[in-house]
């Protein structure tokens, strides 16, 4: 779902460097926001969208954010159970898989936690 903001509110955000879209469109164009520049870069022509975007546009002209990075509550992710599972095939596959996906959502939470307690 894409949201729209105002040009001033990207501004902010880019001072602020925080909550930035990775993603987003500006009168039909497309750019990508670079780290190292730390403004936005058009996919059409490679230009860098700077701190002249308040000249070029109005400030409440609209930018639609095209991709939101959305949070994941890792600490509720559920293991699956066997239960879970529905299948034609012969069931060693999906414990495997299953194993394979329930090692992963541990490691991810671990992960999680030793992040959350160095901070």
């Amino acid at each position: 779902m894409n949201k729209t903001i105002k040009i001033i509110d990207l501004l902010v955000r880019m001072h602020k460097k925080e909550n930035l879209p990775r993603k987003i469109e500006i009168s039909g164009e497309e750019y990508l926001y670079d780290n190292i520049s730390e403004t936005y870069v058009s996919t059409l022509n490679n230009q860098y969208l700077g701190h002249e975007i308040s000249l070029d546009f109005c400030l409440n002209d609209k930018v639609v954010i095209i991709e939101e990075q959305e949070e994941i509550d890792i600490q509720n992710l559920k293991e699956l159970t066997k239960y879970e599972d529905m299948s034609d095939y012969d069931g060693r596959d999906i414990d495997i898989n299953r194993n394979l996906i329930n090692q992963l959502v541990q490691a991810v939470k671990r992960l999680d936690k030793e992040k959350e307690d160095k901070k």
